[in-house]
């Protein structure tokens, strides 16, 4: 019995029951929607966080619409996510291809209904020729749960899933041939060039898109896939395939993985050797970290005038950037579906008002046979990161050590317990937020120490004070010896809590630059590129990267340094270096700035995130936000390097490696320099109050 699929559509009842346990198991805290549509199960635009793995499908073909073949379809795409721990639930992004545009509406009407899901994807419809017997064709981009998926690139039957961390959009590229055959293979060899260009191999490809003529020899093309791959070693990525109007028989656009964890900008526009750099279009979008913002396809209002069309669509495309937080300096993808030479002429005349020359996305403009709606020329399908500047912080409100106040954090004060384990401390022991015993880890200098007693006995450093007392107390550190001692609870002494601030800290906050503070540029970057340093009523600030900014006055070897930091967009990377070698751009240890973790989970913080000692000791949690004044502690004393976030102890690590000039070799306890870092191009950072004091 053959149906038309209208009729197929409004007398089928959805076939969706489909549930695995890990859409059961996970929440939906990893996925947001913008302008959701229950009635129509689709949004404008659904924005995933960048600490989720991405399942990309292979594209789904429906054969003669007749029941059995739709209810195929659905079992297939169904399995597919099931296969790679995912479901129709967790879809956020559709990619439909349609014979004619006739079919949208029935389409709608399916996606209503639930087919596909109760997600509210995004949705991208096209019309054009797909395989003999074809009338639909359907991939889909899922979230992923599977914790292997975190490292590498896995691969199933009809999916290969993008790990968190760095996300790579390549443009289309096209190379001709004699044939399709020899066009394809040309085209995947320079598309290898420019994963060479971008240190990847083709185990790094996650999924190809094809534009091609004529439909008909599709398999010419997934031969010259499976071969190219094959001679590779590397298992063949999802393919989609869409036919194109061109003078070249095809285009090939990618999507890989550039690695787990990567620092940068949050999104970076490249152009390969040999390949000329476009105001509309980049050849590679690298997006480093940022959520991903996948937007559904535009269409404008005015029917068969793209002149008008493509400005109505930027419009309604802004509006939905702005409300996921971005704009269109942040978009990574973009493909252009046109009808029309005179469409694709006017999108060459119109994208430049609407992109910043330097930073256009990668992109892919094909002449297709329709758009999905009658009577319109032009379509847009985009993916965006949001903007890096934070209105608001994304994990709530910043962290401070066990029980200081904000105003005790102001005068220098850190805690020196964290109210629940002995972190910092030896032979330590803690029974319902009270510290019955131990001996701190660093040996006391002066300074002043605050402490609530919840059972009188002695405090040790060196010499013995009486705390006699219940209750709060306050003790002055003074050293006649130049042997320092550690703290030490002696004879039953219990601490609810225990604050310590040094004396005589020196503030060394720049007031100008290129007097006490000197910079140190990159020597391959052109000074156009080189980090801007200003001091402004006692505000340093650094933008752009990498570089560094040098204290030339005195060098330290053991030390307490103390700031405030401030991150001014969405995750700024930054650092404090100190005992770094004089005059070398950032050798030395590097207190890290980077306010970020994994799925929200503060007690999981990110390799480089504020606190951390660089590959040396991970911050055990986060405590800072973007966007907000923070205190930063960093103490050095012989082989022992602690820090604090906020008064919150964040690191404590001793350097058991061989002496070394240089600290990112080998220990180092000779004196140093202090060293402000500004990390990369997406850099904007502020310092202010910076305090040492010498730890005698």
């Amino acid at each position: 019995m053959r149906l038309s699929l209208l009729a197929l559509l409004t007398i089928i009842a959805p076939s969706y029951a489909f549930a695995t346990e890990f859409s059961q198991a996970v929440g939906r805290s990893d996925m947001d929607h913008i302008d959701p549509q229950p009635k129509a199960g689709t949004s404008a635009a659904v924005i995933v966080t960048d600490s989720v793995p991405l399942v990309h499908t292979r594209q789904i073909l429906v054969k003669d619409l007749d029941l059995m073949q739709m209810e195929i379809a659905s079992q297939r795409l169904q399995a597919i996510l099931q296969d790679a721990g995912s479901s129709l639930d967790r879809i956020v992004k559709l990619n439909f291809v349609l014979t004619n545009d006739e079919q949208h509406e029935a389409l709608r009407k399916e996606l209503a209904r639930g087919r596909f899901g109760q997600g509210k994807p995004a949705v991208s419809i096209v019309t054009g020729k797909l395989p003999p017997g074809s009338t639909l064709a359907v991939d889909a981009v899922a979230l992923g749960t599977r914790r292997p998926t975190w490292k590498q690139i896995e691969h199933g039957s009809g999916f290969a899933i993008l790990p968190p961390g760095t996300r790579i959009y390549i443009s289309g590229q096209a190379v001709g041939g004699k044939d399709l055959a020899e066009a394809t293979r040309k085209t995947l060899e320079e598309l290898r060039e420019t994963l060479k260009y971008l240190g990847l191999k083709e185990t790094s490809v996650v999924q190809l898109k094809a534009f091609l003529q004529p439909m008909a020899q599709h398999k010419v093309v997934a031969e010259e896939t499976a071969k190219f791959f094959a001679a590779a070693k590397a298992t063949v990525p999802p393919l989609v395939l869409v036919e194109w109007q061109s003078s070249l028989p095809i285009e090939i656009e990618l999507i890989a993985w550039g690695g787990r964890e990567r620092a940068g900008a949050p999104i970076e526009f490249l152009t390969p050797p040999g390949m000329k750099a476009s105001p509309v279009y980049s050849r590679v979008a690298r997006v480093n970290d940022g959520k991903l913002i996948f937007l559904s396809s535009f269409h404008g209002k005015t029917e068969n005038n793209p002149a008008a069309e493509i400005p109505e669509i930027f419009e309604q495309m802004g509006n939905v950037l702005k409300k996921a937080g971005s704009d269109y300096r942040y978009l990574a993808k973009a493909t252009y579906y046109v009808t029309s030479t005179e469409a694709t002429k006017k999108m060459g005349e119109i994208r430049p008002r609407y992109y910043d020359p330097k930073r256009p996305p990668s992109a892919s403009l094909a002449l297709v046979s329709g758009t999905g709606i009658a009577q319109r020329t032009v379509t847009m399908d985009m993916i965006a990161v949001p903007s890096p500047r934070m209105k608001v912080n994304e994990y709530g409100p910043a962290q401070r050590g066990h029980a200081l106040s904000e105003a005790e954090l102001r005068d220098g004060f850190i805690s020196l317990f964290d109210g629940t384990t002995g972190f910092g401390w030896s032979d330590a022991r803690v029974q319902d937020g009270v510290l019955l015993a131990g001996k701190w880890n660093l040996a006391a200098r002066s300074g002043l120490l605050k402490v609530d007693v919840v059972k009188p006995g002695y405090l040790n450093w060196g010499r013995s004070s009486q705390l006699s007392k219940i209750g709060l107390a306050e003790r002055s550190l003074n050293f006649l010896s130049d042997t320092p001692r550690p703290l030490a609870l002696l004879d039953g002494l219990n601490l609810r809590s225990i604050f310590y601030k040094p004396r005589t800290a020196v503030d060394i906050t720049p007031r100008s630059i290129g007097e006490d503070w000197k910079p140190i540029n990159n020597p391959k970057l052109p000074m156009d590129r080189q980090p801007t340093w200003t001091a402004k009523d006692g505000v340093l600030t650094t933008i752009g990267g990498p570089g560094c900014l040098e204290y030339q006055k005195v060098q330290f070897a053991n030390f307490i340094l103390q700031m405030e930091v401030r991150t001014k967009v969405h995750h700024a990377n930054s650092g404090v270096f100190f005992r770094a070698m004089p005059g070398s751009l950032m050798n030395g240890y590097e207190a890290q700035i980077y306010n970020r973790c994994h799925d929200g989970d503060l007690s999981r913080p990110w390799t480089w995130a504020t606190g951390a000692i660089d590959n040396r000791q991970n911050a055990r949690r986060l405590i800072s936000r973007d966007g907000e004044w923070f205190h930063y502690t960093i103490v050095a004393v012989g082989d022992r390097l602690a820090t604090w976030v906020n008064g919150h102890q964040t690191v404590d690590w001793q350097d058991d490696r061989k002496e070394h000039e240089n600290p990112r070799l080998g220990k180092r306890t000779a004196a140093g320099t202090l060293q402000l870092q500004a990390h990369d191009a997406g850099t904007e950072v502020e310092f202010r109050n910076i305090r040492i004091a010498e730890w005698k």
